[in-house]
């Protein structure tokens, strides 16, 4: 078979497997979507040779590229709980805890987040918002030594600032 047909006759793999994971407050249809990912890398990289059937390598590659959805899902804005039993596919049989597929605690996973979630909103600025929002906010200085350094008022400066923290509010808001 080529990959084409092995991808269409293992669809009903994807759902099944996308079920399983429906006790994580995802949605079945990006469950199943992730899944599919899984499912088109496997039929590109499945090896015969190699003395397995396609549906157990196909299987393990959907729930490994759903468990990796999961992990970088940070934009969801359900709760999901970190002690959260999830059904394991494969060579585990029976269920684990989310905490244990991502590696971390809930704070260390939060802190991630908080981080990746700063560094999107700093990089949405342009290079002068980032130096007076650093120079405000970071080295405390005042908005008139500010505006005399970038040659600007210091009404500017302050329009300059509210600006910024607009920009980095829609990110925080689109989370």
């Amino acid at each position: 078979m080529n990959a084409d047909e092995l991808v269409e006759s293992n669809i009903g793999l994807v759902k099944y497997i996308a079920r399983l994971f429906l006790n994580t407050g995802y949605e079945y249809e990006e469950l199943v979507q992730e899944g599919m990912v899984g499912l088109v890398k496997a039929a590109k990289t499945f090896d015969e040779s190699r003395g397995f059937l396609f549906s157990t390598y196909a299987g393990k590659c959907i729930q490994k590229e759903i468990l990796a959805y999961l992990k970088r899902e940070k934009k969801h804005k359900r709760t999901v709980s970190f002690n959260q039993k999830i059904p394991v596919w494969g060579d585990i049989c029976g269920e684990i805890r989310l905490e244990q597929l991502l590696g971390a605690d809930q704070k260390e996973y939060e802190e991630v987040w908080k981080r990746d979630l700063l560094e999107r909103c700093v990089a949405s600025l342009d290079e002068k918002e980032k130096e007076i929002l650093r120079l405000y906010y970071g080295e405390g200085m005042k908005q008139s030594d500010i505006a005399e350094r970038f040659q600007l008022s210091q009404p500017q400066i302050c329009r300059l600032i509210r600006k910024s923290l607009e920009k980095m509010k829609k990110i925080v808001e689109g989370d």
